[in-house]
């Protein structure tokens, strides 16, 4: 059984684009993978954003996936209290990853942290769907990683490289990634090109998806070039 645990930034993009009627489409070509959502990413995009009448709607559809079984709750797979006490343990992790100006800095909210809790604590083959670069970078690239918080303080910064191994095993995909793939099997009802693809990470992009010009451009030659099945 494959695991794809969203955190709430594709779910808000995707929704806000237009393109959350993908989800239980690819949901449907992929039988042995599991949409998941933890209570901590519930609670963002669905019983906060109802108190919210700007995202209630938005949240609406959210839940009428998992009425329809295209998203599984975490607990049906690990047990909230388990996934809450190795939530805090990443939050632990995460905030003593970098130092500035003495202090620790946070880089993680609950969100983000419970979808990597649920990925240690699955223990099978698991992808994390998240679209903040911030999160992504934590197991790609530490220096990379650091280099932009040193910009984003206007200070230098220190590495506690020991906490970094933890995080050495995330898997990530975004949902320009979810949507390349879409595209490529027709489950969007648009013209197949690379334009019309580029129209779709630019909506993506405005919306909240960390992904730049660079690799929009590369996205859209890889769709050109690539082979039409895959």
């Amino acid at each position: 059984m494959r695991f794809l645990v969203f955190d709430a930034g594709p779910l808000i993009s995707l929704t806000l684009s237009g393109l959350l009627d993908i989800l239980p489409k690819i949901h449907s070509g992929l039988k042995e993978t599991k949409f998941v959502l933890t209570p901590q990413v519930k609670f963002e995009v669905i019983d906060k954003s109802k108190t919210n009448k700007k995202f209630s709607l938005e949240a609406f559809k959210i839940e009428k996936l998992i009425k329809d079984k295209v998203f599984s709750l975490s607990s049906e797979f690990v047990q909230n209290k388990n996934l809450s006490e190795e939530t805090q343990k990443v939050l632990s992790f995460s905030s003593q990853l970098i130092k500035s100006y003495g202090h620790n800095v946070q880089l993680l909210q609950e969100g983000e942290a419970s979808c990597i809790a649920f990925f240690k604590l699955a223990k099978k083959d698991c992808l994390i769907v998240s679209d903040e670069r911030t999160v992504r970078l934590i197991s790609e690239s530490k220096y990379l990683l650091a280099e932009r918080m040193k910009s984003k303080l206007h200070s230098e910064v220190f590495l506690n490289e020991k906490n970094f191994k933890y995080f050495e095993d995330l898997k990530y995909i975004r949902s320009s990634e979810l949507v390349f793939y879409a595209l490529k099997k027709d489950l969007i009802d648009i013209e197949k090109s690379p334009e019309a693809l580029e129209a779709l990470l630019y909506s993506l992009k405005f919306h909240g998806t960390a992904i730049s010009q660079k690799e929009i451009e590369e996205a859209k030659e890889l769709y050109k070039n690539g082979p039409r099945g895959s």
